[in-house]
C-alpha cells in the first residue's frame, strides 16, 4: 500500500498495487509528521501542544480523522519509526552535548504498545574529538522482523565533498544482541585510509582506574600499525604511545566517563575506534565491599535478582560496554530474564543516598 498527498487539488490518494494505480480517498489530507503503523489507515501522529510546552504522540486508525493521545515527551522533540509487530515504535532523541554545535548524541527507546511504555534501549555519541571540519550524524532502520534494527553513524567532512566514514550496527533481540558491524569509508584517502579499533570494552573497575581491552586490527597487507592513544571523553590520558591492547586509566572521579581509542599507523594517520565504552563510576561502596552492605540473589541468574540489605530507590543496569539496558524504580528486585547472557553492573541507590555497584551474571 503507498498513500500519496496532493496538494493541487488537496486530497489524498492510495494504491493497493505498489503505485502501479491510484483511487481518492473521501477524506481531507492530513499534513502531521506521522508514521504508518500495522493497518490499512493506522498512523502514529507527532504534534506540539503550546499548552504543555511539550511534543505528543497520536495514535489513529482511520486516516488522521480521529486519534487517541498516547504518549507525551519531557524530552523535546523527536524522530520515531514503528516496530515490526502492532504496537511497536522506536523514538529517538538527539542533543547537542558540547560546544560545537555539529556534535550529536542520541538516546533510543522502546515501546511495545504505541508509546504509552517505553524504555531506553541505548544512547550513541559523537566520535568527534575537536576536530572543526567534520560533523557526524546518525540513523535508525527497524527491520520487518520483531527486535531487529540497525544504527547508522555517519562521519562526513566539511572540507571534501563525498567524504567520509560509515558504521552500520546489526542488532537482535531488541538491542540485546549486537550481531556485527560494517564499517567502511568513502574517499579513504581523506582524514584516515586505515581499519579502526572495533570493540573496546571496560574491562573492570574500581574507585581509583579504569581498564580497557581491545582487539588489534585486522590489518591489510600495506597496513602498519605502530601502536594507540586512549581518550577519556576529549581529554587523552595515554601520555605515551601503547603498543598492548589494554590500558589502565588512574582516575578516582566520579561520574560516567566514556572512553575510546585511536589506532596509530607508520603514516602518520589515526583511525577511530567505531564505539565508545562507559563505564559509571561513584565514590560509594564498589564490587568489593558489596557484600558488606548488600546481597545480590540469585547469582548468576536467569531472571529474578532479589537485591536484599537496603530500600532501593532506583536500579540501574549497564552491560559490559557500559550501555544502559534497563532501570528500575522503588524496587528491589529487577527482572534480567531477557538480557543476553553476560555479566551486567547493578548501580543501586538507596532511599537513603547511598550508591552501591555490584556485578551479576546473566546465565540462561
Amino acid at each position: 500500500m503507498l498513500l500519496k498527498r496532493n496538494t493541487n487539488p488537496a486530497e489524498l490518494r492510495i494504491s493497493y498495487d505498489y503505485g502501479s494505480s491510484f483511487e481518492t480517498l473521501d477524506i481531507p489530507p492530513f499534513y502531521s509528521y506521522s508514521v504508518a503503523g500495522w493497518n490499512i489507515g493506522e498512523f502514529i501522529t507527532q504534534n506540539h501542544s503550546n499548552n504543555l510546552s511539550s511534543y505528543y504522540l497520536t495514535h489513529s486508525l482511520d486516516f488522521n480523522q480521529t486519534f487517541d493521545t498516547v504518549f507525551i515527551s519531557d524530552l523535546g522533540y523527536f524522530n520515531m519509526a514503528a516496530g515490526a509487530d502492532e504496537g511497536e515504535l522506536y523514538t529517538y532523541y538527539k542533543s547537542y552535548d558540547t560546544v560545537n554545535y555539529y556534535t550529536m548524541s542520541y538516546a533510543l527507546y522502546f515501546s511495545p504498545d504505541y508509546g504509552r511504555n517505553n524504555r531506553m534501549v541505548m544512547t550513541i555519541d559523537s566520535l568527534i574529538i575537536g576536530d572543526v571540519y567534520v560533523f557526524d550524524f546518525w540513523e535508525f532502520v527497524a527491520d520487518n522482523e520483531p527486535g531487529v534494527f540497525y544504527s547508522i553513524k555517519k562521519e562526513s567532512s566539511i572540507v571534501y565533498a563525498n567524504s567520509g566514514k560509515t558504521w552500520i550496527d546489526y542488532y537482535r533481540d531488541y538491542g540485546e544482541t549486537l550481531v556485527t558491524t560494517y564499517f567502511h569509508h568513502f574517499r579513504p584517502d581523506w582524514y584516515s585510509q586505515h581499519t579502526p579499533v572495533m570493540d573496546c570494552e571496560v574491562a573492570s573497575f574500581d574507585e581509583h582506574r579504569v581498564t580497557l581491552r581491545w582487539t588489534e586490527p585486522e590489518l591489510r597487507s600495506e597496513e602498519d600499525l605502530v601502536g594507540y592513544q586512549v581518550y577519556r571523553g576529549e581529554t587523552l590520558v595515554s601520555e605515551e604511545l601503547i603498543t598492548e591492547t589494554e590500558y589502565t586509566d588512574l582516575y578516582s572521579g566520579s561520574g560516567r566517563l566514556k572512553y575510546h581509542v585511536l589506532a596509530i599507523y607508520s603514516d602518520g594517520t589515526t583511525s577511530k575506534s567505531y564505539n565508545i565504552a562507559y563505564c559509571e563510576k561513584t565514590e560509594s561502596v564498589l564490587d568489593e565491599d558489596l557484600e558488606a552492605a548488600i546481597t545480590l540473589s540469585p547469582n548468576p541468574t536467569s531472571g529474578l535478582v532479589r537485591i536484599e540489605g537496603a530500600t532501593v530507590a532506583e536500579v540501574k543496569v549497564y552491560n559490559a560496554l557500559g550501555q544502559l539496558v534497563k532501570t528500575a524504580q522503588n524496587t528491589n528486585q529487577i527482572d534480567m530474564g531477557l538480557l543476553h547472557e553476560g555479566f551486567y553492573l547493578l548501580r543501586i541507590t538507596a532511599t537513603d543516598g547511598r550508591v552501591h555497584v555490584g556485578k551479576v551474571t546473566v546465565g540462561k
